[in-house]
């Protein structure tokens, strides 16, 4: 009795990920010859036979085979067949780096998938963790890191049980480790990491490519944990795939490597490992007839200039990288592709480092003028990447170099737009440090006060503030790493009319002895300063050994006064506002209250009670 389509497809996958394509092409054949096959079941042979090309190299011809089979799928009106063969398509994308292509069809894929609800279940599970699967890899690539994990946790389930996928599990994984490693979450990322390489057996170019950068990831973390012999370990593990690849866009991730590496060596102290890898990056151009003054051989260069202490040589690193960023710019103005190892930000921050170093030892304020360029260049950065991390770095060192010229408001607000894009972007450790920076600031308030009346050299202000760790943290230098998080101790909830009216208040201790009207007028009146003259209200104040966190909703504004750490409770604050905000029963009391100008008291609305307790303590 014949094999049936469904055995024939399982062992062909099964030759498919042991890497024996001309055996599956064979079997494929010889198959198609003896069967009389309907339209259906050859069109799955033909995937599968596209499947092993493509595994086999053939990118380029597998882009148009991928759209002929789309085509074929749809005269049948076989829906999940239609994003089977798209699948061949994206693949080739992704490989030869011209994903971001496939955006158009990703959205055809999802229209695809809602007319295949009737399909059997277990097809209809496939074609649903296809689209998660390419869903994810688009917010990977948009920096939606939460998005992206959770959507390449969805396809897994399907993936691992089903052979076909064997080979994708492990992309899964890398993405997901990769994600997890730009949120900071670095020992979890490790994890995703370390099991994703054991699982990439592969001697395909994609099992190839996963290693490669898995190894690079995970020696990215290290870097970052300050493990540097593991980190050039990893490296340099990554280097020889992308060095025998020839595909056009592999240059610029060789080239990101070896900045990697060369980096590490200059924080060993060893000129002369990193003199090494600057040789092997060179021979490596010369080898693919690449001019030297190619982007990357430049900062490379630059950077072990940098650590000359010949003012000439400083000079000349400083020509070679405002070059790489120039040169970098026209790549991207030439290429749609989103190409990460193009970027010209790590010249712009090594040139940034090198102003901050000098600033620290001439205490001239006119470096600033060559600083504020270079952040209005990282700004322009987030917007081409969308990295979140990065304009929240960014809006970090905007807020530490307003702090070093005494301007504490613009400082202020910088750290709080931080904060919010971080939270609400899911990037908590980076929040938790961003916090914990606004209320280091707040607690030496008197301390700068000082220095400002005293016009103390910039030098001395700096050793204040964690600059050579936001940057550090921007080159992939350091980890995140914000103090451990502790409860608040809860003093005071108020919530606050237009006009400073006390709507109502919520002591927490017995303790709190202050007229609490009178508090809440003096509050708002903050409140409204800080609105009416700077361009975003301030978020928290702190008086004496207490710190005053706000929200403003509607027509009210609400205010949690507290010691200790402000980053647990501005996320119980949230929680609050948001839950008032979404009862409907609670806003009509509010609003009752408000129009009459009453005090809301506990016995009028013990439910209220009920939800402080909850959520505060």
């Amino acid at each position: 009795m014949p094999d049936s389509i469904d055995n024939v497809l399982l062992r062909g996958y099964r030759l498919l990920n042991e890497a024996k394509y001309g055996e599956a092409i064979q079997f494929i054949n010889d198959f198609k010859e003896k069967m009389n096959l309907t339209p259906t079941e050859e069109l799955r042979l033909k995937i599968l036979k596209a499947d092993v090309k493509l595994n086999q190299g053939e990118f380029v011809k597998s882009l148009s085979t991928g759209e002929h089979l789309y085509q074929e799928s749809q005269k049948l009106g076989r829906p999940l067949l239609s994003i089977a063969s798209l699948w061949i398509k994206f693949f080739a994308l992704f490989v030869l780096g011209r994903s971001k292509e496939f955006s158009k069809d990703l959205e055809t894929c999802e229209i695809l998938l809602q007319s295949a609800a009737q399909e059997p279940f277990s097809e209809f599970e496939v074609g649903e963790a296809r689209v998660s699967f390419i869903k994810g890899i688009f917010y990977w690539w948009d920096h939606k890191y939460d998005l992206a994990i959770e959507l390449q946790k969805k396809s897994l389930l399907t993936f691992e049980k089903n052979l076909p996928f064997a080979i994708i599990v492990p992309l899964s994984l890398c993405v997901i480790g990769l994600s997890l490693s730009a949120k900071g979450e670095l020992d979890e990322a490790l994890k995703y990491l370390l099991r994703s390489k054991d699982l990439s057996k592969g001697q395909d170019l994609l099992s190839k490519a996963i290693v490669a950068s898995n190894l690079n990831g995970i020696g990215s973390i290290y870097y970052q944990q300050g493990k540097l012999d593991l980190a050039i370990e990893y490296i340099e593990k990554s280097l020889p795939f992308f060095e025998s690849t020839n595909i056009p866009y592999f240059l610029l991730e060789v080239g990101y490597r070896y900045g990697s590496l060369i980096k590490i060596a200059l924080d060993k102290k060893s000129i002369d490992q990193a003199q090494k890898y600057l040789r092997r990056y060179r021979e490596y151009l010369r080898k693919n007839k690449i001019s030297e003054d190619y982007p990357g051989y430049l900062l490379f260069k630059a950077q072990i200039m940098l650590r000359s202490t010949r003012t000439r040589e400083r000079a000349e690193a400083e020509r070679f990288l405002i070059q790489d960023i120039e040169r970098r710019d026209k790549i991207i103005s030439r290429s749609t592709l989103g190409i990460p190892g193009a970027s010209p930000l790590l010249g712009i921050l090594e040139l940034c480092n090198y102003y901050l170093e000098e600033l620290r030892s001439t205490n001239d304020l006119g470096i600033l003028d060559d600083i504020h360029p270079l952040i209005i260049r990282l700004l322009k950065e987030t917007k081409r990447t969308k990295s979140i991390s990065l304009h929240c770095h960014t809006l970090l060192l905007q807020g530490q170099i307003s702090l070093l010229q005494m301007n504490m408001g613009d400082a202020r607000r910088y750290l709080t737009q931080a904060q919010d894009i971080a939270d609400s972007h899911g990037l908590q450790l980076l929040a938790r440090a961003i916090s914990s920076e606004h209320d280091r600031l707040l607690e030496q308030l008197n301390k700068w006060e000082t220095f400002k009346n005293t016009k103390t050299p910039i030098s001395e202000r700096m050793d204040l503030i964690s600059l050579d760790d936001t940057v550090d943290r921007m080159q992939g230098r350091l980890a995140i790493k914000p103090p451990e998080l502790s409860d608040e101790s809860p003093l005071l909830l108020l919530i606050i009319c237009e006009g400073g009216v006390l709507l109502f208040s919520y002591p927490f201790t017995e303790d709190w002895e202050r007229d609490n009207e009178l508090f809440g007028s003096f509050l708002s009146a903050i409140s409204s300063f800080s609105n009416d003259f700077l361009s975003q209200g301030l978020d928290r104040v702190k008086f004496s050994e207490f710190t005053v966190i706000m929200q403003p909703i509607t027509h009210f504004s609400i205010y949690y006064v507290f010691k200790g750490q402000s980053y647990l409770a501005k996320q119980k604050l949230d929680k609050f506002t948001a839950l008032i905000q979404k009862d409907a029963s609670v806003q009509k009391i509010l609003n009752k209250y408000y129009q009459t100008g009453q005090v809301l008291e506990l016995k009028d609305f013990p439910f209220l009670e009920s939800l402080i307790k909850e959520i505060f303590t």
